[in-house]
């Protein structure tokens, strides 16, 4: 599937880490000639063109930055099997797993906070899950293209596999009993982001090894996903990074 992709710093990273799914580039060569030259560099076919008509293709609120990209997001994720079997196994990895996320910028959100805290990657359901398209990429800030997105089938078949390769599978939920804080995060470790209105399907959350909780002020009804996903990912990097 082909998707635009704007804005500086996405087309940028897309350039720096997957040329390779970069088909065309639309670019200000007078306003971005560092992005011009990154293109030709990168053997990158680059264009101008009427901004305006671009504009209606990427939508009315979007913000280029007066760069876009036309890039390959079928080729952007790979397969849940092809992942996990080149995992370094003397390494204990963390990954997130998004159990039907459906605002984009929460799931860019989750994307970035990911990188930022070195997990191995994002794993993505087909199903009843806002996809990767150009505003995702937008708010995570061209970091899709830094870390593995992995695209799986069923969530509670991909536990299963998960728990096959050895990770321990938290829940996150404002209910469960056991702060985040307590937890060590001594296996491999996956995280399950529930949806942002019903929080975690209740098969899932039985499924998990482990449901935490992050500790907030009694008056604080909940936290947004992207904001808990961020936090247990710092909990988990402080305890057990790749870094």
């Amino acid at each position: 599937m082909k998707t635009y992709i704007y804005g500086k710093h996405p087309v940028t990273e897309a350039l720096m880490h997957r040329p390779d799914i970069v088909e065309k580039v639309f670019v200000d060569q007078e306003q971005h000639p560092e992005i011009d030259a990154l293109a030709k560099k990168k053997n990158v076919f680059r264009t101008s063109f009427e901004w305006k008509l671009l504009q209606k293709k990427l939508g009315e609120h979007a913000v280029h930055q007066g760069v876009a990209a036309i890039v390959d997001v079928e080729r952007l994720a790979t397969d849940v099997h092809s992942f996990l079997d080149t995992l370094d196994t003397t390494k204990k990895h963390g990954v997130v797993l998004l159990g039907e996320i459906q605002d984009p910028q929460n799931v860019g959100s989750i994307i970035r906070s990911a990188t930022a805290f070195n997990l191995s990657a994002v794993l993505i359901p087909k199903d009843r899950q806002a996809q990767i398209t150009g505003s995702v990429i937008k708010a995570s800030v061209g970091t899709a293209f830094r870390i593995p997105l992995v695209g799986i089938g069923n969530v509670n078949q991909t536990i299963a596999l998960l728990k096959e390769r050895r990770f321990w599978v938290y829940g996150l939920s404002g209910d469960a009993e056991k702060n985040i804080r307590d937890e060590y995060f001594e296996e491999n470790t996956a995280f399950i982001i529930g949806n942002e209105g019903k929080g975690l399907r209740e098969k899932t959350s039985e499924h998990c090894d482990e449901v935490l909780r992050i500790p907030i002020d009694a008056n604080v009804e909940s936290l947004n996903a992207g904001t808990s996903a961020a936090i247990a990912f710092y909990e988990w990097s402080t305890k057990h990074s790749n870094g």
